[in-house]
């Protein structure tokens, strides 16, 4: 079973020990047992009539590369090998596997041992990247450098073998991006690294898949990290039972403070979608002349009317179990002194998006009234206005630490949305695909983390279940409509689904 921790390359390497001297196997064995796994997952895109030429490293990353060609030609695959031992050292494992390979008759294989000419790679080939893997502790130069531009512009598809050579497993910076391959798929072995999970770092993975080679599990659960992945399987743990006797009551009363003349649509979305993930009751607070659209589109919610026509200006009466502010909000000055009172006044956490976010990258002193437990929601531009900007890596690093010190949870919205906890913890969201990325979607969001906090999930719970579910709304829409042409009210029109495909995970 893959571990949802997020290791590091040493963390790895140690794994593969206690893998080794755990069982107790040969190293050999397990890189076998990775070979069969690779090969597995290799068919399963690739049929036998396609070409594949491998370009393995003397490491063991080309141990599992050249493992991975004796299969194909034992399935009847077409395979041209290429072993790279420009230093004249081969590891023993790169090495048993090299001789393997030769003793097949069908086999192709060339070990190049001074500068490679350039091989005549047919039209339809796959290349297999087996050069580097997680070992690589600096930028590639000289001849595999040249080799990776070779790659890269040859127009082949290209699976990457662990990790895609010449990026950095933990995330470092890559200092020049034009020698690192970019493969269309990545097949990385016993569990996730971080690189892999970056979205600067995605034009290089492509389509990421972990592969079980049945790594300890028992050392596994005792490495500590501060990053871990989350998918469906470890978010349908959190969800709670829903009682056969119950009211609306049981269920929550809801508020959220959201919309302004010109930028309803905002307010409609995150209405609808806190319905539909559950909630009792909904109250929304509103200007008054923008009643009218959301009690046509969204029946089902309690309306508080503002005492301006056109923005939030004052506070609404009454109690509620959960507050979410900001959707379509707006940052007109009577908007930003409403919010100042609010948050003054509020003496529970609150969930704050959009226009919030924005008055408060503006007006700093009000970060001394936001109560901790809060969850806030930026994209990276709205991180970038309220902490500054940083790579990738950096980014994850800083948005764990503001929420260390604010002892705040921050959603961080990406292609791997992260969810930094007070506690110094990351998870990494696993679900959702690229037709999120409209307006809209992130409104939803809120809708739905605001129902959850008011049904009486604790802030994490509700950032890692909600942020799950968000996700894999998005992915049953892909059943229906194509990712270009996904709109906001598709995400809300497949909560629904998205309960029903986290149910199935459930043990």
């Amino acid at each position: 079973m893959i571990s949802n921790k997020v290791f590091s390359a040493r963390q790895m390497r140690e794994l593969d020990e206690a893998t080794i001297q755990g069982e107790p196997i040969e190293s050999t064995e397990l890189m076998e047992r990775a070979a069969e796994a690779l090969f597995e997952a290799f068919r399963q895109h690739y049929a036998p009539d396609v070409p594949v030429v491998v370009f393995a490293g003397s490491g063991n990353n080309g141990g599992d590369g050249l493992a991975l060609a004796r299969k194909l030609v034992e399935g009847g695959y077409k395979v041209k090998s290429f072993l790279f031992n420009t230093s004249g050292k081969v590891s023993p494992d790169c090495k048993i596997n090299a001789e393997r390979l030769q003793r097949l008759e069908s086999a192709h294989f060339v070990e190049v041992t001074q500068q490679l000419e350039t091989p005549q790679i047919a039209p339809d080939a796959v290349i297999v990247d087996a050069l580097f893997g997680t070992g690589l502790s600096r930028p590639l130069s000289g001849g595999f450098a040249a080799l990776v531009k070779f790659i890269n512009s040859s127009g082949r598809e290209v699976v990457s073998i662990d990790i895609p050579s010449g990026l950095l497993a933990d995330g470092q910076k890559v200092a020049d991006d034009q020698i690192v391959v970019r493969a269309r798929r990545t097949l990385t072995l016993g569990g996730w690294k971080l690189s892999l999970l970056l979205d600067e770092n995605a034009p290089f993975c492509g389509h990421v898949e972990c592969l079980d080679i049945q790594l300890s599990g028992e050392h596994a659960k005792k490495m500590a990290t501060q990053v871990q992945v989350q998918g469906p399987s470890e978010a349908a743990s959190l969800l709670k039972e829903r009682p056969e006797t119950s009211h609306k009551g049981t269920f929550g009363h809801a508020l959220l403070i959201a919309g302004s003349s010109g930028c309803m649509g905002c307010a409609m979305l995150s209405a609808e979608a806190a319905l539909r993930t559950g909630l009792g009751k909904l109250t929304v607070h509103l200007p008054r002349l923008c009643v009218g659209p959301l009690v046509s589109r969204v029946p089902e919610a309690v309306v508080s009317i503002d005492d301006a026509d056109y923005q939030f200006s004052s506070l609404p009466a009454g109690d509620y179990a959960a507050l979410a502010v900001g959707p379509g909000l707006g940052t007109d000055s009577r908007t930003v002194a409403a919010l100042t009172q609010l948050l003054h006044v509020c003496q529970k956490p609150v969930l704050l998006d959009a226009d919030a976010l924005n008055i408060l990258a503006q007006h700093r002193e009000m970060w001394q009234y936001v109560v901790p437990g809060s969850i806030i929601t930026p994209h990276p531009l709205e991180f970038e206005r309220l902490f500054g900007h940083r790579s990738d890596l950096t980014l994850l690093a800083h948005a764990r630490e503001q929420a260390e010190s604010r002892g705040i949870f921050i959603i961080l919205k990406g292609h791997r949305t992260a969810i930094c906890t007070p506690r110094g913890q990351t998870y990494l969201n696993l679900t959702g695909n690229n037709g999120l990325a409209t307006a809209g979607t992130g409104d939803v969001l809120t809708g739905m983390l605001l129902s959850l906090l008011a049904q009486g999930y604790d802030p994490e719970t509700t950032c890692r279940l909600g942020v799950c579910l968000h996700g894999l709304a998005a992915d049953t829409a892909l059943a229906h409509v194509e990712p270009e042409a996904m709109l906001a009210r598709d995400v809300v029109a497949h909560i629904s689904d998205a309960f029903r495909k986290i149910k199935t995970f459930r043990p």
